[in-house]
């Protein structure tokens, strides 16, 4: 039933009511709307809407954007006579608006910007509109439109229009415009700040559009220039200069060069006076832009530019992070020419610029000490910035090498002398971290130094943390220096006696130790056992999964023939306590739960990262000690497999061991895999699934074990298919199991097809077919990747055709119902569409394809006529040509 003003103002009094609606008649309203807006009955609605002078303005901005949103999407639905008579109600409409609301004149002038950028009949609407608009009354209007066509035209990709066709009309509509656009911007210039920012933005946009030439706009470089001095104008300034400085550069105009640099002389100097932070932002947009573009010019030029490099400093010490972060690229760009000029003469003069970055970035990383006050968001963003900070510092050591290092390491030894605030200690140790990974790990003039100086330093904990973590950092060096590793470890070992934010840095740093200097410490296992057991009863979850994977890293280094016994060591007691928690069965409280979980991930973590190399025809010592505690997991699946945090941790820890082992874990898969199929059939607990879509991966192709992976896998359709089936309503409850079933499909036909059998792809093609309408993206991104790949498969062609001719149809239909009503706007369930109607005309032929497509819409006579349908059909067949 096509829906009436009356039932558009009704739902937008909903959405808009002052007082507050539930939240569930404001989720009916929107999305009552939402399919409005693409009925065909919008275009005449909409107009009638903002037509009526007693329409709120709420009201009619809600209709200016759903012609925005038609003209965009829906424009097909119309004919052309229809096309023309939108373009003159338009016209009508910016003539009627012409003095505002601003949003409604904007969103009006967008739609007719999109109307142009598709009408093939109007060839020149930039000279229509200058002709018919340039009165004074309808000057804003006009520049208003002037201003959104280049960036609809270049950079709406909604608008269904081919890309080559942009070409053509930005041909036609621009580039023969641009001196009949600068004629009207000049002769428009009254010296009014509100249409000189208007004719300045307009100027923006063409000169982003690269449809101006520099010799246009180059004689209005010292006017804009001036206009910054007025603060209204002064961001849409910056933002011209940027785009002139870009296009200076491309190709290169070095007269055009000489001209901007010599206006921007004096912001280099103003840099360094002004107060107001948004006029430093934009000085520092423009030199970082001219830093950046110029910089081949600069670099082999440096006494003429460097001006230009004391302003991007300046700002990037500037004490506001975010306009020192707009400096960051361009020092990554000269410390890449630095790094790969081989004349000394060009690179000496950055040598000192770089020196004084590193001081500017180490100044940065101190924490505030009015940090207690910070939100916790803020906490994560500047923990995040610092992180920032530390790249540009290795683009500092790139150029100055170790004598980089000089810099934090200086700092360091004054913080013996005197009082000195823990940030001033900690902001240096945060820095040597950054710049580790540009270290040789041969260096010795000054990490020796530093290492024996972390130990003497004030025992504060922010700043023991931070040393704790430079001694992970330079784990690799230690490999290297291994007269360093006994005190390093004990240091370390001391971080796990202190906070929990101690804690944290001492399990990193430990396993970082032990994952890169693990050869040097398989003669420390038997005391590290002890440690290991007494640290893991004080710490935190994570960092035991952190200090657990630091020992496998050890055990990995063991001999062959030794390795077992040492795996048992730290195994086997794990083993135990999971025995016995999992005796109390009856009512399991949920700390229970939560121990048995944390023992799992105890042992998947060991079975994760204790991976020696084995030859497939030796037995493997993990697997054998797997082998020992499997009677555990039996009794584990039978009392707690329904547990999910139980089901999920076990799906875990066999998939790690899949990963580590392969082919040696064929052995446990006997046992294993129909041990899962059955828990999966009492739980349906999804986790399982997701399993088996990995040993699907690993144990289809070429493996003893296949004919029980597919057994297994035809077992687990029947209970998925069926679920599916009788879902009814509920299908969305289902979408964690639909996802991971298709999984398991994908794998198979990506990695091993010969696992699926025609039934099974018949009846995972119907059950597809059908979990297509379900509302969960999950559910529909697991079944999409399927069909693409199963379409797309070259290995079963035969079975493939016979499929598609069965249900083809119904496939093309559940696509295209799902485009307009569940499916959400999203590129890649288009682009996934895209593959499945490209594939089934390769399969099918293109012609019986587009019938199937015409036959599917033809039915829809609500959403499309007869002649749409054939339209889109004609582009479909030139779309699969």
């Amino acid at each position: 039933m096509e829906a009436t003003v009356a039932q558009v103002l009704e739902a937008l009094s909903v959405m808009l009511s002052v007082q507050q609606q539930p939240v569930q008649a404001r989720r009916q309203a929107n999305k009552w709307l939402e399919q409005f807006q693409k009925q065909q009955v919008a275009w005449g609605i909409c107009d009638q809407i903002i037509q009526d002078q007693s329409s709120p303005q709420e009201v009619r901005l809600f209709a200016a954007q759903t012609f925005r949103q038609k003209v965009e999407f829906d424009l097909d639905q119309l004919d052309i006579k229809s096309i023309q008579s939108l373009r003159n109600s338009l016209l009508e409409l910016l003539f009627r608006f012409r003095s505002g609301p601003k949003a409604l004149l904007t969103q009006l002038s967008i739609s007719l910007a999109d109307l142009a950028v598709q009408m093939t009949d109007w060839h020149d609407p930039v000279g229509y509109m200058i002709d018919q608009f340039q009165t004074s009354e309808m000057q804003l209007v006009l520049l208003e439109f002037l201003s959104v066509l280049p960036e609809e035209l270049l950079y709406n990709r909604k608008i269904g229009v081919d890309r080559s066709l942009v070409k053509l009309k930005e041909d036609q509509m621009l580039k023969p415009n641009a001196q009949k656009v600068m004629n009207l911007l000049g002769s428009l210039l009254n010296g009014n700040p509100d249409t000189t920012e208007k004719i300045l933005r307009c100027l923006e946009s063409w000169l982003r559009a690269n449809s101006l030439t520099l010799d246009l706009v180059l004689p209005m470089a010292p006017f804009i220039f001036e206009q910054m001095n007025d603060p209204s104008l002064f961001e849409v300034c910056v933002d011209i200069v940027c785009e002139l400085i870009v296009q200076s550069s491309e190709p290169r105009n070095d007269q055009a060069i000489q001209t901007l640099y010599h206006l921007m002389m004096p912001l280099c100097l103003q840099v360094k006076d002004t107060d107001d932070p948004e006029i430093v932002r934009g000085i520092c947009r423009i030199l970082v832009e001219a830093g950046e573009h110029y910089s081949d010019i600069v670099f082999t030029n440096y006494d003429a530019f460097s001006a230009l490099i004391e302003g991007v400093l300046v700002c990037c010490a500037y004490e506001d992070l975010d306009i020192a972060r707009i400096t960051f690229n361009v020092w990554y760009k000269y410390a890449d020419l630095v790094v790969s000029s081989q004349d000394q003469q060009l690179k000496q003069p950055f040598y000192p610029v770089f020196s004084r970055l590193v001081e500017s970035m180490i100044k940065h990383l101190h924490y505030p000490t009015d940090m207690d006050n910070w939100k916790a968001q803020d906490r994560d963003e500047f923990r995040e910035f610092r992180h920032v900070m530390g790249d540009v510092l290795k683009d500092c050591v790139r150029v100055l090498g170790v004598d980089a290092l000089s810099i934090p390491f200086n700092m360091l030894s004054q913080c013996f002398n005197g009082q000195h605030q823990w940030q001033d200690i900690e902001a240096p140790l945060f820095s040597l971290r950054a710049m580790c990974r540009e270290i040789p790990e041969t260096e010795s003039k000054y990490v020796p130094q530093i290492m024996q100086m972390l130990p003497q330093l004030p025992s504060h904990p922010k700043i023991r943390y931070a040393a704790i973590l430079v001694i992970g950092r330079y784990a690799e060096w230690t490999n290297k220096h291994p007269d360093m590793l006994e005190y390093q470890l004990q240091f370390v070992s001391q971080g796990f006696e202190g906070s929990l934010e101690s804690q944290t840095a001492a399990a990193q740093a430990f396993r970082d130790l032990c994952k890169y200097c693990s050869q040097h410490l398989i003669s420390f296992l038997p005391q590290l056992h002890p440690f290991y057991l007494n640290t893991l009863k004080i710490i935190h979850k994570e960092d035991r999964y952190q200090l657990t994977e630091a020992i496998s890293h050890i055990l990995s280094c063991v001999p062959k023939d030794q390795l077992e016994n040492a795996l048992e060591v730290y195994c086997l007691p794990v083993a135990q306590q999971l025995h016995q928690k999992i005796q109390v069965t009856e009512d399991p409280q949920s700390t229970q739960l939560v121990e048995i979980r944390d023992l799992l991930d105890q042992l998947a973590t060991f079975f994760k990262y204790v991976n020696p190399q084995v030859s497939v025809q030796e037995q493997h010592p993990c697997v054998q000690v797997m082998e020992k505690i499997w009677p555990v997991f039996m009794q584990l699946f039978k009392a707690f497999g329904r547990e999910i945090a139980i089901a999920e941790a076990t799906s875990r820890l066999f998939r790690n061991s899949m990963e580590s082992y392969q082919l040696h874990f064929d052995p446990v898969l006997q046992s294993l895999l129909p041990l899962f199929v059955e828990t999966f059939m009492d739980s349906g607990l999804p986790c399982y699934l997701w399993v088996f879509g990995h040993a699907a991966r690993i144990y289809g192709p070429k493996s003893a074990t296949q004919p029980l992976v597919r057994r297994c896998i035809e077992q687990l359709a029947d209970r998925v298919f069926a679920v599916i089936q009788q879902s009814g309503d509920a299908l969305v409850d289902q979408d964690e199991m639909i996802e991971e079933f298709y999984f398991i499909l994908t794998q198979s036909l990506t990695k091993s097809p010969e696992l699926l059998t025609e039934g099974l792809l018949d009846a995972a093609t119907r059950c597809g077919i059908y979990a297509l309408s379900s509302p969960s993206q999950m559910a529909l991104a697991g079944v999409m990747d399927y069909f693409v790949q199963f379409i797309t498969l070259a290995s079963h062609a035969d079975l493939q055709k016979k499929l598609l001719i069965a249900h083809g149809a119904d496939l093309v239909k559940a696509l295209f119902t799902g485009l307009v009503t569940n499916f959400p706007r999203d590129r890649q369930v288009v682009e996934d569409m895209a593959d499945c109607l490209m594939g089934m005309s390769k399969v099918l032929g293109q012609m019986p394809l587009v019938e199937c497509v015409r036959s599917v819409l033809s039915t829809w006579t609500h959403q499309m006529t007869a002649e749409q349908t054939s339209a889109f059909c004609t582009k479909l067949s030139g779309y699969m040509a």
